[in-house]
């Protein structure tokens, strides 16, 4: 499995897709196990809302960082538009980052609300 999400030590970066069939080669020769290299990035259909939008945003980002095109069609999906996102990032709450050319939103473990 490699990191689809900013992961927490900046310096981890995604292995090249020859590096990680080579690794699956090796592990499978050496214990004759099954190897499947998860490699895709998520989808965005595994995310329930409720009615407070904001409360679901704040929960699922404490859980890990969401890319911005999954959050924006949650938002389509629901009827709300982008202004919900720009009052978190206004308020702190919320904060961006940048993984592999891709924006993501985590909540902002430092502020307390």
């Amino acid at each position: 499995m490699i990191p689809t999400r900013p992961p927490a030590e900046n310096s981890i970066k995604r292995s090249s897709r020859d590096s990680l069939v080579n690794a699956a080669e090796i592990i499978r020769s050496i214990s004759g196990a099954h190897v499947e290299c998860i490699t895709g990035d998520e989808k965005g259909e595994g995310f329930f809302f409720s009615e407070d939008i904001v409360n679901d945003l704040l929960s699922i980002t404490s859980v890990h960082p969401v890319r911005e095109d999954i959050v924006d069609e949650m938002l389509k999906k629901r009827n709300v538009d982008k202004t919900v996102i720009d009052d978190l990032l206004k308020r702190d709450m919320i904060v961006e980052s940048l993984f592999e050319g891709k924006k993501f939103y985590r909540k902002n473990i430092k502020k307390k609300f």
